[in-house]
């Protein structure tokens, strides 16, 4: 750069500028501004070093070091002694450094006069020690924030008064932690610390502080004063605290009594044009700020006023700067809280000193927008008064009920009740009172229109009334009118103005209790029918009483009964003629809401069946209305369903018929096991032989066993044949799905001294998918069957085998094919073509050995439920073989696994298991603890669900590992205690134990929130089981 051409520049700038070479050893100048010579005072820079105050030395050399080793920007305030006046001023010198092409540094140097700057702050820092000092003297609160720091330093009264060192560091957070604000302040209070930190400026507001001499909160108003660095950011702040509690007490109370009045209240400063707002007049505008300046042009400038309003707004105010004492006016304001504005009326009190100068002005404002609202429904009201032009319309007025004078009355029609102008009001209502023919309307009319009950609604809020009533015309003719009133208070006067008008309804209440009778009806004819003339009005003709106008035009109901006997089937014609003889409806209806009757008629050359009916419109019992409609269809519906019903009668006969013959079988195969088992007891309690008495107790057990059997087996093909019984897809090992079957059949076999062989070896191990609990189901029918009927040391084999399947559809299943041989007594071709049917039995064994004559039929059904496949071959003396073909998708093996074979788990993962069993009957109490007591588990009992709930709420979490639940006790049953327990916070298992074993007992339990439902009386094995289950994967 040539440093020399830009000079001109350079030495016009503020401050001297320099250019320096430094290689590490000294300075050599590059260039200097002859500026810079000018702000140095000094025209050899050698000597500058030897003119700068001792103070200020060390820390400049400092700077210089870093500038020139760690190239850190050099910016620093020092003193340079002036020689030709002998005293020091102040310089700011600013460098920077960069490394030269060649070697060593370039120094850029800036040096600027800020001696007049420096002398201002000296003495605004006395000025400030000054005023410090004065405010300590003057006993008011007064402490230093600084905002940078979060510190504060309290003065001396404020060190007294709140009994705290010089300062307060991280303030104020520190303050209102320990108390210092009032909880209700606080909000308030860091709002103003936040605002004090984003711009410099004043601050006031009132908060309650804690004044540990007094033990309570005293009101202070606090004001502060924010100043700003160089940068012109809030640096600290100045603050004092003035005892403001007795005056807040007070004002408390004004506002307190303004707020009951609805008046909102602020202080306004006519020479500063500055609002104080108090926290009501914040409340009621929706502002934040305390202090709102530029007073009233900021109001239009933050369109806080509707511009609509701006001139009135502008002319109260100038009333004030005239000097005025009172001004009032009313404007709309803009309220945030409700996103719109409303109407206010402000009034301003001017407040002065003895001598009569302007101290301040004290402002309210009232909300006036429901008075505003009905100023202007009454101008609208008037308007519509005045314009109404409906041809329903009878008659219409103005009434002044507060002053009982009739201002303005019209009438629009002959059918009008005439009033007059001037006239009193209750007068004129005593002409209308009279009108209605029902008293009960008399008696609401009456109400209404009183001028007391009018007035009492107006003060509660209420303005508009209506009644819809039947009168007679002058000329006797009924109509129905409506009378509506709507009540306002006048603008300008506290007069209540009654606005009322009176409608021809009688067309409309006519269609509406049309509509209302026929609504859901067919007819082809619809008309209404005067008792008293005999003579009616037609509504519609082929269509529908809401769609068509009533017609003007009466009609003679003779000539109506002429025109219809032209198309009566002529057999008919006689009765038809009897039963619309007028007398002899009125008669009927007498006795009955409605009278009918049926008849052929004769229509576009089609016999169609019709039907007339006939039913007073109302209660007055003046109109009738009547119908025709088509029953053609209707009656021809009849027919086939009276066809219908005879052939349901036929075939319900049958099932009865087959529900009977089955119940009888049912009840003979039931009786049976239970005669046994009855007296099998009675010997039992007969005989003190133990061993005679053990020998009764296990043929008891074995019929109960029978018993169950026979009952579960009939639950089971009621749920198939009913379709309740559905397929539960699942996923296991195939090898455990055989395992529970192997091991039942192998303790049949050995208490039948049967040999059971198990073939195995078509299987591979793996993950099936299937409905594993109807697959054991039907394997162990099959394989206890096939046990039964085999003789001692004879051989029943269950084979397993594996193979694609055949069916395009199950590509990715395999089909198995499960074998049960036995070479048992086998059966008869004849009984082989019965032997599905419930309760088909071939033998004459004992009911112990043959069964319920059930299992085949369920094992029929549950294979068509899986869609799968049963053969069967059999021979007498020879033996019987099932094959089973079913269809399971075989799965990788996964975690899941683990679940489904829970059952697998070892019963030591029940000891010490605290269980809660909700049970009311003491049998099955016992019976459930000795159950559990045996494989070690603690058993806590209640008698009813409340006791249940009230036990386990009152636990400490996790004391039981499982609730077993009974459905049906006393005071709470077992369903609604389960639900109580599921709105607790503890998850824990819920088994239900029930005497009902349908799925809609299951669905009801599970609803209830209980995760199994076990039925009576209970499987030991299937109770472990389900425990383990959900105790071991809780």
């Amino acid at each position: 750069m040539d440093w020399k051409s830009a000079a001109p520049i350079l030495d016009n700038l503020p401050g001297g500028i320099g250019l320096f070479c430094y290689d590490g050893i000294g300075f050599s100048p590059v260039y200097i501004s002859q500026q810079l010579l000018k702000t140095v005072k000094c025209s050899d820079l050698t000597e500058l070093e030897q003119l700068v105050h001792h103070e200020d030395v060390l820390q400049l050399r400092g700077k210089a070091e870093a500038l020139l080793q760690q190239q850190e920007p050099l910016i620093h305030d020092f003193r340079l002694l002036d020689r030709t006046s002998g005293e020091y001023f102040w310089l700011r010198l600013k460098a920077n450094s960069q490394a030269n092409e060649g070697s060593g540094q370039i120094i850029y140097a800036e040096v600027t006069d800020i001696d007049a700057e420096k002398k201002a702050e000296t003495m605004l820092t006395l000025t400030e020690k000054t005023l410090f000092s004065v405010i300590e003297e003057s006993g008011v609160q007064f402490w230093e924030y600084d905002i940078k720091h979060d510190r504060a330093y309290l003065g001396l009264k404020s060190r007294k008064d709140y009994k705290i060192e010089g300062i307060i560091e991280n303030f104020p957070a520190s303050w209102i932690e320990t108390g210092y604000v009032h909880p209700d302040d606080v909000a308030e209070y860091l709002n103003v610390m936040a605002r004090l930190k984003r711009d410099a400026g004043s601050v006031c507001f009132d908060a309650r502080i804690w004044n540990p001499n007094l033990e309570g909160y005293e009101w202070k108003k606090i004001h502060y004063t924010a100043i700003a660095d160089e940068n012109g950011q809030p640096a600290k702040a100045l603050a004092i605290a003035v005892d403001i509690h007795d005056f807040k007490h007070s004002e408390e109370t004004l506002q307190a009594v303004m707020e009951q009045m609805g008046i909102t209240s602020w202080e306004y400063d006519i020479n500063n044009r500055t609002i104080v707002c108090n926290g009501g007049c914040a409340e009621t505008f929706d502002k934040n700020d305390l202090i709102v300046k530029n007073i009233p042009e900021a109001l239009l400038d933050k369109r806080d006023v509707h511009q609509d309003d701006a001139d009135i707004l502008m002319d109260g105010y100038q009333k004030l700067f005239d000097g005025e004492s009172q001004v009032k006016f009313q404007c709309r304001y803009w309220v945030s809280r409700i996103a719109q504005y409303k109407w206010f009326e402000t009034a301003y009190t001017v407040i002065r000193d003895e001598g009569g100068s302007f101290l301040r002005a004290i402002g309210t404002a009232r909300d006036i927008e429901k008075q505003k609202r009905a100023e202007e429904q009454y101008q609208d009201q008037l308007k519509f008064m005045n314009d109404v032009s409906d041809e329903t319309l009878i008659a219409k007025g103005r009434h002044n009920i507060s002053k009982n004078k009739v201002e303005f009355s019209v009438e629009r029609s002959s059918y009008a009740i005439p009033g007059m102008e001037g006239e009193a009001y209750d007068q004129f209502i005593e002409k209308l009172i009279r009108q209605p023919l029902r008293a009960h309307k008399r008696e609401e009319l009456s109400r209404i229109l009183s001028r007391r009950q009018l007035i009492d609604c107006f003060e509660k809020g209420s303005n508009h009334f209506s009644v819809t009533y039947q009168r007679k015309t002058k000329d006797g003719k009924l109509i129905w009118v409506e009378t509506t009133l709507r009540t306002f208070l006048q603008p300008g006067s506290e007069d209540i103005i009654c606005f009322a008008y009176t409608y021809d309804r009688t067309d409309s209440v006519l269609q509406q209790q049309i509509v209302n009778r026929v609504a859901d009806m067919e007819y082809d004819f619809l008309a209404i029918l005067e008792v008293e003339s005999e003579s009616f009005r037609l509504v519609t003709v082929n269509g529908k009483a809401e769609t068509q106008k009533m017609s003007k035009k009466m009609h003679s109901f003779e000539s109506y009964k002429q025109d219809i006997m032209k198309s009566v089937l002529p057999e008919q014609q006689q009765q038809v003629i009897a039963n619309l003889d007028f007398s002899c409806i009125i008669d009927r209806l007498r006795d009955s809401d409605t009278y009918f009757f049926m008849f052929s008629f004769i229509e576009n050359g089609e016999v169609r069946r019709k039907k007339l009916q006939f039913a007073y419109l109302d209660e007055s019992k003046d109109l009738i209305m009547f119908t025709r409609s088509d029953m053609t269809d209707v009656y021809e519906n009849e027919q086939a369903q009276l066809r219908r019903i005879a052939t349901a009668l036929r075939e319900a006969e049958e099932a009865n018929h087959a529900k009977t013959d089955f119940l009888s079988r049912v009840s003979h195969d039931l009786r049976t096991p239970m005669n046994a088992i009855l007296g099998l007891s009675n010997l039992g309690l007969e005989t003190d032989d133990v061993a005679e008495l053990k020998g009764y107790m296990e043929k008891i057990q074995s019929s109960g066993q029978y018993l169950l059997s026979l009952i579960n087996d009939t639950l089971d093909v009621n749920r198939i044949e009913s379709d309740r019984l559905e397929a539960h897809q699942s996923q296991m090992n195939n090898l455990s799905l055989i395992e529970p079957v192997v091991s039942t059949g192998k303790i049949l076999a050995k208490e039948k001294e049967v040999r059971f062989v198990v073939d195995l070896s078509g299987m591979t191990a793996g993950m099936i998918k299937g409905d594993i609990i109807n697959i054991r189901r039907i394997l162990n029918n099959l394989v206890s069957n096939a046990i039964k009927f085999t003789d001692p040391g004879g051989t029943v084999e269950l084979k397993v085998e594996e193979g694609p399947s055949n069916n395009l559809r199950q590509r990715e299943s395999t089909l198995y094919c499960f074998t049960v041989t036995d070479n048992g007594i086998g059966m008869s071709k004849s009984f082989m073509k019965s032997m599905y049917e419930p309760f088909a039995q071939e033998n004459e064994a004992s009911y112990m050995e043959k069964g319920s004559g059930l299992g085949l039929t369920i094992v029929k059904k549950l294979v068509e439920l899986l869609g799968g496949e049963i053969e069967v071959k059999s021979a007498l003396g020879k033996g019987t073989v099932f094959k089973i073909y079913l269809s399971l998708e075989k799965r990788e093996t996964s975690a899941e696994e683990k679940e489904e074979r829970f059952a697998e788990a070892s019963m030591e993962a029940l000891y010490g298991k605290q269980i809660l069993v909700c049970e009311d009957h003491p049998l099955n109490t016992l019976v459930v603890k000795k159950l559990l007591s045996k494989v070690g588990c603690t058993v806590t009992t209640a008698e009813n669900g409340q006791l249940g709930l009230d036990i386990f709420r009152h636990s400490p979490p996790e004391t039981f590992a499982a609730i077993l639940m009974d459905i049906r006790m006393p005071v709470m049953d077992g369903l609604e205690a389960a639900r109580q327990i599921r709105l607790l916070d503890e998850d824990v298992p819920i088994i239900a134990l029930s005497a009902n074993a349908y799925d809609v007992d299951e669905e009801k339990s599970a609803e209830a929130g209980m995760n199994a439902h076990l039925s009576k009386p209970i499987e030991p094995q299937l109770l472990y089981e389900t425990l383990l289950k959900y105790v071991n994967f809780r």
